[in-house]
């Protein structure tokens, strides 16, 4: 008699849910496959202080697979979910196709303006990494034709323009040290 093959569990999404989710499973008879568009887990919790430049970006992404390594029965795919086939049990990726046995989504969320006009084209959203570094040098009262333009006194700005660099930064505190 053959040995019998373990079912395959694919979770799509490396965040706090398919982590859990991941580490729940990991040493259950089962083989899991973790997919994420990203080799690495942000912790968002402090991703406003990478926004103001108060950490480092790699102070909060953690490689995946890094993550995973002391799970014997856990793998990793990179690569992004472009549809799923219920029936024949795969997803679609931007890559081969993934077959599983049962399918656990915690892809994340998406930043929502709720028809607000305006909001899509002014607002800086801050939902990954990516995000969280491009509004680093876009502090309010110093970006040209954006949110707060004009709050700054014009040689100021005119002044970090002409430099090309960000205003140093420091951090306040609530009582003196």
């Amino acid at each position: 008699m053959g040995k019998r093959r373990q079912p395959r569990i694919v979770v799509v999404g490396a965040g706090f849910g398919g982590l859990w989710a991941v580490r729940t499973l990991a040493f259950e008879p089962v083989e899991v496959l973790l997919v994420d568009r990203r080799n690495h887990h942000t912790f968002f919790p402090l991703l406003y202080q990478v926004a103001a430049a108060e950490i480092e970006p790699e102070a909060i992404a953690f490689p995946i697979r890094g993550l995973l390594r002391r799970f014997p029965n856990v793998g990793f795919e990179m690569a992004e979910v472009q549809g799923i086939d219920l029936t024949a049990r795969r997803l679609e990726t931007d890559g081969p196709p993934i077959d599983y046995d049962f399918l656990i989504l915690a892809p994340g969320s998406l930043a929502h303006t709720f028809g607000v006009p305006g909001v899509a084209e002014h607002a800086f959203f801050l939902k990954d990494l990516d995000q969280a570094v491009a509004a680093q040098p876009h502090p309010v009262g110093f970006r040209a034709g954006g949110p707060g333009a004009g709050s700054a006194p014009p040689a100021a700005s005119a002044d970090l323009r002409d430099r090309g660099r960000r205003p140093h930064r420091r951090g306040v505190r609530g009582s003196p040290r």
